[in-house]
């Protein structure tokens, strides 16, 4: 009959064994793994073990945890605090049982509070361990909880161990795809990373994803544009074609976003012109209406006999030819405006100019008139 609550500072596993030696250590876990729940009863005394002044006591009792955790992780919850005091030891072989047996309680929200710790292992001198820290790692899998470690997770997007790395990029993109918001500080940083890193194609996805999403709110677009603005012109086609979609959004959703873009960015109008130019006979209506209202917004005329193209073709549907309608007419209405303005502005250049000429004692003569007008004007008292 299995002991269900094993006495801590039993020197013998029930059958006449020190559980402390190798085979000790062996029979118990081959009793865990053939029946675990026969164990269950055993776990508050395995949880106290960790605790132990004697090092075999503590390993012994993390792999019988580990050994419950393979079908029944929920349980072993309680021995979290301890097992990440575990992985806090100076023996290597502590340190890497404690991830081992972690790494089973990916899904507790326990874990939550030993990231800081366990991410400092990607760094230790133990590659296995280092290895053993990044799977835990990503296998948590709770992208709220990176927040507190995404600093030192784009630092390891620089580490010299390939699957650290991986790991590491992984966990960044799950943040961003859970709430991209919390991502945008590190954008520089980032950007800076992907840049000199050609093995990053995941991130690079994600961060030209995210930039793509932010640059439609107000929130830093001065400094979301200048990004937009350099993936635009990047030699690789993953970024070019983040930036062509971020603006396509932006300048179809923002209009009042193209008075910053020219103010600050002019040098792009003509490209994205011509851009929206060739995706407004894409085959994508959703594209294509975008780019559409974008060249209206853009108000360059450049794009007007394709927009009047759209407009008087009649195989293209409504919705689209609709949306071509009105950017022609906005263009023109911009053109006319400018127009409009420039001729008001020479009118006035010339007004001031005759005023510069005009004699002050006429004026004077003028306003005396109106009050001698005003002076012989009848009250109402005599009526």
């Amino acid at each position: 009959m299995v002991d269900r609550n094993p006495d801590k500072h039993s020197d013998h596993d029930g059958e006449g064994r020190n559980p402390g030696t190798p085979e000790g250590v062996r029979n118990i876990l081959d009793r865990i793994n053939e029946n675990p729940k026969e164990f269950r009863g055993a776990i508050p005394g395995f949880v106290d073990r960790l605790d132990d002044g004697d090092q075999t006591e503590r390993l012994t009792a993390a792999l019988a945890l580990g050994a419950i955790a393979e079908s029944e992780p929920t349980w072993v919850r309680p021995a979290i605090p301890g097992l990440l005091d575990l992985i806090e030891e100076p023996n290597s072989l502590c340190r890497r049982v404690g991830l081992t047996v972690l790494n089973q309680l990916n899904d507790s929200p326990e874990l939550a509070d030993g990231l800081p710790t366990i991410v400092t292992l990607l760094y230790d001198d133990d590659t296995e361990i280092q290895e053993l820290a990044a799977n835990t790692l990503m296998a948590y899998n709770r992208p709220s909880e990176y927040e507190q470690i995404l600093d030192s997770l784009i630092r390891a997007l620089e580490h010299e161990n390939d699957l650290v790395r991986d790991r590491a990029e992984t966990c960044i993109c799950s943040v961003i795809e859970e709430d991209f918001e919390v991502i945008e500080p590190y954008l520089d940083r980032l950007l800076t990373q992907i840049e000199t890193d050609d093995n990053l194609g995941m991130l690079m996805i994600f961060v030209g994803r995210i930039i793509e999403k932010a640059v439609t709110r107000d929130t830093n677009r001065e400094v979301l544009l200048d990004h937009l603005s350099t993936m635009l012109e990047h030699e690789k086609d993953v970024f070019r074609h983040h930036a062509k979609d971020g603006f396509r959004q932006l300048l179809s959703e923002s209009p009042d976003a193209v008075e910053s873009l020219k103010a600050t960015h002019p040098d792009l109008i003509p490209i994205l012109v011509r851009e929206f130019t060739e995706q407004a006979t894409d085959d994508s209506t959703d594209n294509r209406r975008e780019c559409i209202h974008a060249l209206g917004h853009l108000g360059e005329e450049t794009a007007l006999p394709t927009l009047e193209e759209i407009v008087a073709d009649e195989a293209v549907e409504d919705g689209i030819r609709d949306a071509a309608e009105i950017a022609v007419e906005r263009i023109r209405a911009e053109e006319m405006l400018s127009t409009h303005q420039s001729e008001r502005s020479i009118s006035d250049s010339s007004r001031d100019e005759e005023a510069a000429d005009f004699p002050v004692e006429s004026l004077r003569d003028n306003q005396r008139t109106a009050e001698d007008i005003n002076s012989r004007r009848p009250n109402d008292d005599e009526f």
